[in-house]
């Protein structure tokens, strides 16, 4: 008995530290800010004022997407923002569905790069260029690859890419088999082309998910996202989404353009705009009458969304 008196101080110390261990169990599990089923990076405090910032712009980006169609500068617009390190996006007319166009040529750059992850030497593969593969002529044209020369895959992403050129990316689609063009597709979760048929649409979130997995490089090694990210900060076209942003601010992005047979234009930019400790997804794709005033509605746009994210 006196052994056990002695011992009640430390016997209660015991039992108050197990008990407080149990209280902060519970408040953990159950008492969680954010509770048991939200995402555990989210910070709950300002989580409404992210709410309230995400809503408010995605107002005014859907006021411009009305103000341009009303005025006939475009007749219609989608757009996808997403914020890459506070977890906020939002889409503005999201199930319309557009030509891809250039903008394709993101998922096969990735897909080529992704190949040469595994063999090396396809990136030096040679092929020797004939002309007339490709007989579109762009509207916004920025040169590219030569007939009669010798070009390595590497040569002709980076044509592809910066120079937006249609003959490099029909010189690069022409190596991949049938079961190769399903299975790129199938990993961009792109809706493929039918039959014989070269057409296809997709919806701007879609497009613009190809630079999430370049950002948190989650489809190539994190060396390769870089190299691919860095090539896409040299596409030539400045009309869209550079065009609202400030110069020193770096964009990588690609854009995409289409003339339809009934003489109407498809005009699309996708990317990442590096605004300082707020890099964003922005991707705005757009149909109208003239490809020169659509880049102009992008041009408003980027600019209305990078003022609002730095401000």
């Amino acid at each position: 008995m006196e052994t056990l008196r002695q011992n009640i101080p430390a016997i209660g110390f015991v039992l108050a530290v197990a008990a407080a261990f149990m209280v902060l169990g519970y408040l953990t599990h159950h008492a969680s800010p954010c509770g048991e089923f939200l995402n555990p990076k989210i910070s709950c405090n300002p989580s409404q004022e992210q709410i309230v910032f995400s809503r408010d712009l995605r107002k005014k980006v859907d006021a411009k997407v009305r103000e341009v169609q009303a005025t006939d500068r475009a007749q219609t617009v989608a757009v996808y923002f997403q914020m890459l390190n506070k977890d906020q996006w939002f889409s503005v007319n999201a199930s319309q569905l557009y030509q891809p166009a250039s903008i394709a040529k993101v998922p096969l750059m990735m897909w080529f790069i992704g190949l040469a992850e595994t063999d090396p030497s396809i990136l030096d593969q040679s092929l020797d260029y004939k002309e007339g593969s490709v007989k579109l002529t762009p509207h916004f044209d920025y040169g590219g690859i030569e007939h009669g020369k010798t070009y390595s895959v590497s040569d002709l992403i980076e044509s592809m890419i910066v120079n937006s050129d249609n003959n490099a990316a029909y010189a690069l689609a022409s190596r991949l088999t049938p079961e190769q063009q399903t299975s790129m597709f199938a990993d961009f979760d792109f809706r493929a082309p039918r039959g014989t048929s070269t057409e296809y649409r997709n919806d701007v979130k879609t497009i613009a998910a190809s630079y999430r997995l370049l950002y948190d490089a989650t489809y190539l090694t994190p060396e390769d996202s870089e190299k691919a990210l860095e090539l896409l900060s040299r596409t030539k076209f400045n009309a869209g989404l550079n065009a609202g942003i400030p110069d020193d601010v770096r964009a990588a992005h690609k854009f995409g353009e289409r003339e339809t047979t009934s003489g109407a234009w498809q005009i699309h930019d996708c990317g990442i705009i590096y605004a300082k400790n707020n890099p964003y997804i922005l991707c705005v794709m757009t149909r109208g009458k003239d490809p020169d005033v659509l880049a102009g509605v992008i041009a408003d746009i980027s600019k209305l969304v990078y003022t609002e994210v730095t401000t």
